[in-house]
């Protein structure tokens, strides 16, 4: 594949169709590769050619658009900065780093069929749930950004912040990022809302919010695909009591101080931290944190035959997969510093899972609700519903939908809050 340097936006201009298909092979550094077929590669490094590009590439849905980080196949020093994938028919970007496993095969067997294969006869794999799933939630959250949140005016600089999408009818309406670099939550201004003014988030007229929070869900997660029975008997009540009980004895009077301590060594270990990362955290001795830990072990094996067996595969095989098809490559992780890469693969398996289960809860609830999804913030579903009779029926169908998604194979109950706004007043 040739390389032709471009220098100016008017070489843009006359080099690129954007009427065309577009694939951005890799943007990292301030320096773009960019194709249009299988022979000649442009490239180009000032950030106004770049946001050219990016803005043309937002403004055009009539073609199939592929960006991912291969930066690997033209610097082994290159930095990723950013990486993009556009869906054909939406208008809208997403990162894409957990995909990348489900592309690199192609990419390191045959780059010359790419263009071919990617512009024309690309299909999701059939197998691939979280890729199938991800392109079906696209109008979902464009459906959710549509209906809005009714937010009254505050004095504060956040207010400042969102300003500009609030419209004139004072109806607030969030973006949404499906996949977020490197992270796999969905991502949204609306998320870092600050608590103390979500009082300001009003329903509209003869309306209710309703407020759905997943109680215990990485831990209710970790069960499901662990299939601890142990952790699940936990579950059934407190878990994070259960687990002070665990550590600190029986005989001890378990306070507000026990189980927050509880719940920071149980999702350190799980997560992979070291002891000694836990032990500063919590102030407490070396020593008698991995005695604690060691507490954990025992009582949850099968968690800890999981670990095991989830790290092996994952140092050897250098992608990770989750049980809905999600991947990411973590070779690059791996070789810079392997201790953390292994807490990242944790991490990664068991917040991708939730969030390709909430994906599917909240593709099933717009099939429902569509003008009732109002917004999402971390482990919460918002919804809005006109107060009237069937106001207690709909709350009751939503909520078997969010609690229930896989028709008994994963139970997560939530903590409801209704009101007249999101402060549940």
């Amino acid at each position: 594949m040739k390389v032709k340097k471009l220098s100016t936006i008017s070489d843009l201009k006359r080099n690129i169709d954007f009427n065309n298909h577009l694939f951005v092979i890799d943007v990292c550094q301030n320096y773009c590769f960019l194709s249009q077929d299988a022979e000649t590669a442009m490239f180009f490094h000032h950030d106004d050619m770049i946001d050219y590009v990016i803005k043309n590439i937002v403004n055009n849905d009539q073609y199939k658009t592929f960006l991912f980080d291969c930066s690997e196949h033209f610097s082994k020093n290159c930095f990723h900065l950013k990486s993009w994938f556009y869906v054909n028919g939406y208008n809208s970007l997403m990162f894409i780093d957990s995909l990348y496993g489900h592309l690199e095969d192609f990419i390191l067997k045959d780059r010359a069929k790419i263009s071919s294969i990617f512009f024309k006869n690309y299909k999701p794999d059939e197998k691939n749930f979280s890729f199938e799933l991800i392109n079906l939630c696209i109008p979902v959250y464009k459906q959710i950004t549509q209906n809005g949140l009714k937010v009254e005016p505050f004095d504060d600089v956040y207010y400042e912040r969102i300003k500009k999408f609030i419209d004139k009818d004072g109806v607030f309406h969030p973006q949404f990022t499906i996949i977020n670099e490197k992270a796999t939550r969905v991502g949204s201004v609306l998320h870092s809302f600050p608590r103390k003014f979500r009082k300001h988030i009003k329903a509209k007229d003869g309306c209710k919010i309703v407020e759905l929070d997943y109680n215990a869900a990485e831990a209710r997660i970790i069960e499901y695909l662990t299939g601890d029975k142990k952790l699940k008997k936990s579950l059934k009540d407190d878990v994070h009591v259960y687990n002070a009980k665990l550590i600190f004895g029986e005989d001890v009077e378990i306070e507000e101080k026990h189980r927050d301590l509880a719940k920071i060594i149980f999702f350190g270990w799980i997560n992979g931290l070291n002891i000694n990362t836990i032990s500063k955290s919590i102030d407490i001795e070396f020593s008698d944190t991995r005695a604690l830990i060691n507490k954990l072990k025992k009582n949850y094996q099968k968690i800890v035959s999981w670990s095991k067996n989830i790290r092996k595969k994952a140092l050897k095989e250098r992608v990770v997969v989750n049980k809905f098809g999600r991947k990411r490559s973590f070779a690059s992780d791996i070789d810079q510093n392997e201790s953390k890469a292994s807490r990242q693969i944790f991490s990664f398996i068991i917040q991708s899972t939730f969030t390709d289960i909430k994906l599917a809860v909240m593709l099933s609830l717009y099939k429902k609700f569509p003008n009732n999804i109002v917004g999402e913030i971390t482990d919460s579903i918002i919804l809005e519903f006109k107060d009237d009779e069937n106001f207690e029926s709909n709350i009751d169908q939503a909520r078997k939908i969010i609690e229930n998604p896989f028709e008994n194979k994963v139970y997560l109950p939530t903590k409801m809050i209704v009101g007249e706004d999101l402060g549940g007043e």
